[in-house]
């Protein structure tokens, strides 16, 4: 597995922990990731997509992911969204 960054932004593909597509991360394999996330996050975005959805496990370990990397101290702080709607004068 690869885990170079080649340029200025990180897109990690996750796939199940031990059984592709179908497995959960543990809470120890989502601290690993979550200090490399906070390591790629110094130079640039950083995009994880879990593609193990055979069982509905990607939603909730991406949450559990998000809650990891913005409790790690200097992690990059939440980015605030757009509002959508058009601005009326």
């Amino acid at each position: 597995m690869a885990l170079e960054v080649t340029a200025g932004f990180a897109y990690v593909r996750l796939h199940g922990s031990s059984v592709l597509y179908t497995s959960r991360y543990s809470d120890e394999e989502l601290d690993t990731w979550a200090l490399r996330v906070k390591d790629w996050q110094r130079r640039g975005d950083v995009y994880v997509y879990f593609d193990n959805d055979a069982k509905v496990h990607a939603p909730h370990d991406a949450r559990r992911l998000i809650e990891r990397v913005r409790g790690l101290p200097g992690a990059v702080p939440r980015r605030r969204r757009r509002d959508p709607r058009p601005v009326r004068a």
